[in-house]
């Protein structure tokens, strides 16, 4: 998991500035730029769900690159969040991040903080 914090100001630095998120998921407080990113280079699918996505609907799509990398970055707000990526139909943890917790459903979910 590569998780990366971009603040909003790093254009006026000089900086090249990130590409803006895909998913606006919280409310006009989130302020934390994270970028979810998995590698599964025999994947044809690859989604996001977790507790900020009301773990219902549609999984968030992750785009992909030549190397096998799949990614997406979501707009969240400081706390902590249960997630799993849909890789081809099948959830799974992020096997990057060792922290886990018990989802709703029963399956295992990875957490993240988000400060």
């Amino acid at each position: 998991m590569d998780l990366t914090k971009h603040s909003a100001d790093q254009s006026e630095t000089g900086r090249p500035s990130a590409p803006e998120p895909e998913h606006r998921l919280t409310s006009d407080d989130a302020r934390n730029e994270i970028l979810f990113r998995l590698v599964a280079p025999n994947a044809r699918h690859v989604g996001l769900i977790g507790d900020f996505t009301g773990w219902a609907g549609q999984p968030i799509a992750l785009r992909h690159d030549e190397t096998g990398a799949w990614w997406t970055k979501v707009l969240l707000a400081r706390g902590r969040y249960a997630y799993r990526y849909v890789v081809d139909g099948q959830a799974q943890v992020d096997p990057d991040n060792r922290d886990e917790v018990s989802s709703p459903d029963g399956n295992q979910s990875s957490v993240l903080q988000v400060l």
